[in-house]
């Protein structure tokens, strides 16, 4: 099947690509090293001392070995298939892992066998290797991900299941599409041949999955809900789109919920997925508030100067304090006091000003020609610098660095069952749905990134927000606020 090759022949085009560039990295990496170590490198010996005898051994030979030792794991741990290479964190961790395993095991060995194996050359062969390692993937997912936005290298998917189910998965597979799932055809029972979703084909009455698989000419059938399909019939169908070489996947209904939280285990041949639950307490709580108050302190020293000049600003181009209190709602319902340098005229807040200002505002949304806004104010908003006193909130503890963004108590009355768990972390100065689209997303969307960081919070999600926070800072978009 000309479709399923065509996959296959990128799929391998792209594994083979990151397999020459990893040689050059770690090639590169250990002749710098050898450069750096020149005298000990080519003029120094490595003794072998065991039950076999004692002898020399070059370093050439030893450089030889490591980086044999080095390439080839990587291959086996995955990180060089495409749908590792676009997967967040994983080809970055996987790269690490493999590279402290390699080197691990060569310490041990050295100590084993009484190499005398230098610990300059091990200590700077290793961090070079990484970091070329994970330019090579940082590259490699950039250029995959701009591929996939030109509907280049996709999977073409079919999708099994339920109406309901199948718009869902659509809708999900729209807003990542980084994963590279084009939807060609939906394979769902009660609706008309003539319907669509999510821009692709209904597929109705045909004989058998695999006949609107290969009708659609899906290289990938994703089951995305009940199908009326009994385990016999579900092995079967396996079976065949393995023969034919069309990937197989099986959604769970369950969203929103991190890979990290997950384990699989297998009882009898059933597939169980665990899900763990996140309670941000006892010893997380205090590793964030630590963090928190760490971070808030150092950015306060540091950026003492631009606060002070924004305050002058702010004093000296317009009437009224330089700081503008509003009272937001916070963790668990608790109302506060939020700090920001005004950006808009003293009497904002009162008569028929107020009314303006209400009338504009909607949740997620500001109007973006409010005439309250002072021209000084609307400098400060596009850089987000008019947020920086949160820094205060944040240290006094009533906000956190990242989290859901504080809203006021008339938007919060709006808030529904799924909207209420935002509440049950502090706000944040930033969080997922303001670097993931500021303004541009819907407040459904905006509601999903929040419940998914609140039930999927962790040190290594915070660091990226506040690396995507600087970013989205240095080129503004649209005020969120």
């Amino acid at each position: 099947m000309p479709f399923v090759e065509a996959r296959r022949l990128w799929e391998r085009r792209c594994s083979r690509v990151i397999l020459v560039l990893d040689l050059l990295a770690v090639t590169v990496a250990l002749s710098v090293t050898q450069l750096l170590w020149w005298d000990a490198y080519w003029h120094g010996t490595v003794q072998v001392v065991g039950s076999f005898g004692r002898f020399d051994l070059g370093y050439p030979a030893v450089t030889f070995a490591l980086a044999v030792a080095w390439w080839s794991p990587l291959a086996a741990a995955r990180s060089r298939h495409p749908r590792v290479l676009a997967d967040g964190w994983t080809p970055y961790r996987r790269v690490v892992v493999v590279t402290t395993t390699v080197f691990g095991t060569v310490a041990m060995a050295s100590y084993l066998l009484k190499l005398e194996i230098g610990r300059g050359f091990l200590l700077t062969a290793m961090p070079l290797g990484v970091a070329l390692l994970l330019a090579v993937r940082w590259g490699a997912r950039r250029h995959l991900r701009a591929r996939r936005r030109g509907s280049a290298l996709v999977y073409r998917t079919l999708l099994v299941g339920d109406r309901d189910h199948a718009v869902h998965v659509a809708e999900r597979m729209r807003r990542g599409d980084w994963a590279g799932h084009r939807v060609v055809g939906v394979a769902t029972p009660g609706i008309d041949d003539d319907a669509r979703i999510a821009d692709a084909p209904v597929l109705a009455g045909r004989p058998s999955i695999l006949d609107a698989a290969m009708e659609v000419q899906a290289d990938t059938v994703i089951l995305v809900g009940p199908a009326e399909l009994t385990p016999a019939d579900l092995r079967r169908l396996g079976w065949d789109l393995s023969e034919r070489g069309v990937k197989f996947i099986i959604a769970p209904t369950l969203t929103g919920v991190a890979s990290t939280r997950l384990y699989l285990q297998a009882v009898a041949g059933i597939p169980l997925i665990h899900v763990d639950h996140l309670e941000m307490s006892g010893a997380k709580a205090a590793a964030k508030r630590t963090f928190d108050i760490i971070g808030s302190a150092t950015l306060l020293v540091l950026l003492a100067p631009v606060m002070l000049a924004v305050a002058l600003a702010v004093k000296t181009t317009s009437r009224g304090a330089v700081l503008y209190r509003q009272e937001r709602i916070g963790l668990r319902g608790r109302p506060f006091r939020i700090l920001k340098f005004r950006s808009m005229a003293a009497d904002a807040d009162t008569g028929a000003a107020l009314a303006v200002q209400q009338h504009a505002d909607e949740l997620l949304t500001k109007a973006p020609d409010n005439p309250l806004v002072t021209p000084i104010g609307r400098l400060l908003r596009k850089y987000s610098l008019d947020e920086l006193p949160q820094l205060l909130n944040v240290l006094g503890g009533s906000m956190s660095l990242v989290g859901p963004r504080p809203h006021r108590g008339w938007e919060v009355e709006r808030y529904d069952l799924l909207a209420q768990r935002r509440l049950l972390v502090k706000p944040g100065m930033s969080g997922l749905w303001q670097v993931s689209g500021r303004s541009n997303l819907s407040w459904d969307d905006s509601v999903d990134l929040d419940l998914y960081y609140v039930e999927n919070w962790s040190a290594a999600v915070d660091l990226r927000i506040l690396a995507q926070t600087v970013r989205a800072v240095v080129a503004p978009g649209t005020d969120a606020r």
